[in-house]
């Protein structure tokens, strides 16, 4: 009887040592471009975000013919509201459900740090005194900033007398509404 001998083939350490490396440096390549496409996704919420609010406060405008009060920042200072504490609750509560459905926050989560001093957060200021030349109430400024991308700045109206903002690196949606 003739004995036959089977031989298997497979890898060898050497093969599935270069294969590890490959995989390696290709992960450790694209976790740049990763974090960038996240942030980038956050920015792109930040905007609709943005245009959200922007919308709730022109319908509240619509209704009582001035902008929804802000207060009770621990960051900023007690006339803002902000999602870098808790005060943004009593913009909610002025806004939600009848103008809209539910306050968007920023992405990030972030608190402690407002987005007028480069923070991650949603602040929203409407005026107490006059600025831009505006009876109170009658204009706002929404600050917020881009991870990823160029400062950006909304202006609706004219602002020439005693300006508000912008600030920092900050971008600014900011209405001054005409009184006529």
């Amino acid at each position: 009887m003739k004995s036959e001998i089977t031989t298997k083939r497979g890898f060898t350490i050497v093969e599935i040592l270069v294969v590890l490396v490959i995989i390696s440096i290709l992960v450790i390549g694209s976790v740049p471009f990763i974090g960038r496409a996240q942030a980038d996704a956050r920015d792109d919420r930040r905007e609709a975000d943005i245009a959200i609010i922007t919308a709730a406060l022109e319908r509240y405008y619509q209704d009582n013919g001035e902008y929804p009060s802000a207060q009770g920042s621990s960051v900023i200072n007690t006339y803002w509201s902000t999602t870098a504490d808790s005060s943004w609750e009593y913009l909610r509560d002025q806004l939600v459900p009848k103008y809209i459905d539910e306050l968007p926050s920023d992405p990030s989560g972030e608190t402690g740090k407002a987005a007028i001093s480069t923070g991650l957060a949603y602040d929203y200021y409407a005026n107490g005194w006059t600025y831009c030349g505006k009876a109170v109430r009658q204009m706002y400024l929404l600050a917020y900033n881009f991870e990823n991308r160029e400062r950006k700045v909304t202006l609706i109206g004219e602002c020439s007398t005693n300006v508000l903002g912008p600030y920092g690196g900050s971008s600014n949606h900011r209405v001054a509404r005409d009184n006529t």
